[in-house]
């Protein structure tokens, strides 16, 4: 079994869900976001050192638009365009929630940068190729069902030389809950280094990628849970129906509460991964034979002739 099918087969993450339980916590989501705007400085210190003009910028997985003002401020020249599957989301910011042809044209009238905002699923970007200078994603990764099939379409939408900069949680993220009856409610999470492969294996090259891990402590496990509800809450095409009783809910979450420091406040640990690379330059395709072999042909204009002596 490929890689591909066992991902399938363990992250069921049901879309559809996630956009309704996007829309109805978009309110309370800026008051639940501290991680999400400490990973964003964090990754802000990371692009300091990065050389950069882009025209076009593209926040892949937005939230509220919370990101957008560093990335104006830093690119001043440049375009934004911001893309979540969240209308409600994206009104956070009050920038338009229009198509792409409109865009541009307010873009030709006014011949200035104008953010607009896309809904869409950042594995299906409804962007033309080669378009985009930086794609950038802030903690968004971790929700898309198929990892490995969001770098080639990312990919696709950066031009050669474009730059690509994400975060993500690892597989080490809220340890504390896997020893509880909220486990199965865990999102599957990829290691840093097979994202590094996912990303050469999409088109990137030179990728750097570094980890870190940040521990959180809660009053509560009502105040841990409540926030990880507000963050995104349980997607999972697996996860349990109906109702809970309180006596089952407190069975659950008490194994929470005997994790607790001395000072009585429980921690919640997350692995938090950055990455950025390169656009390469288109690829040679990948040809497949009939026995399952693949090569990859070059056209013979791109092959050098042998050097006169």
């Amino acid at each position: 079994m490929t890689f591909s099918q066992i991902w399938q087969h363990i992250a069921m993450i049901h879309l559809i869900h996630l956009q309704r339980q996007s829309d109805r916590r978009a309110d309370a989501y800026p008051r639940h976001d501290v991680v999400i705007r400490e990973v964003a400085r964090r990754m802000a210190e990371r692009l300091d050192l990065i050389r950069c003009q882009p025209e076009l910028v593209l926040d892949v997985g937005c939230g509220p638009g919370r990101d957008l003002a560093d990335l104006q401020g830093r690119y001043p020249q440049a375009r934004l365009l911001a893309l979540d599957l969240s209308e409600k989301n994206l009104r956070q910011f009050h920038a338009p929630v229009t198509t792409l042809r409109r865009w541009f044209q307010s873009i030709t009238a006014s011949q200035r940068p104008v953010p607009a905002a896309i809904q869409a699923d950042l594995a299906h970007l409804p962007i033309k190729n080669s378009s985009v200078d930086f794609l950038y994603s802030n903690l968004s990764l971790q929700y898309t069902p198929q990892p490995h099939s969001v770098f080639p379409e990312w990919a696709r939408v950066v031009k050669p030389g474009g730059l690509l900069m994400f975060s993500t949680l690892g597989p080490d993220s809220l340890q504390e809950l896997r020893s509880t009856g909220l486990a199965g409610s865990i999102l599957p999470l990829v290691d840093m280094h097979d994202l590094g492969d996912m990303l050469v294996e999409a088109g990137f090259t030179t990728p750097v990628m570094d980890m870190e891990k940040l521990t959180l402590t809660y009053k509560s496990s009502e105040d841990l849970l409540g926030e990880l509800h507000a963050l995104g809450g349980n997607c999972l095409a697996s996860r349990r129906q109906g109702l809970q009783t309180p006596r089952d809910w407190r069975r659950r979450t008490e194994p929470l509460q005997h994790q607790a420091h001395a000072d009585g406040r429980i921690p919640l640990t997350l692995e938090v991964i950055y990455g950025h690379a390169w656009r390469a330059g288109v690829s040679p395709a990948r040809q497949r034979n009939e026995d399952g072999r693949t090569w990859v042909g070059v056209p013979l204009t791109q092959l050098g002739g042998r050097k006169k002596k």
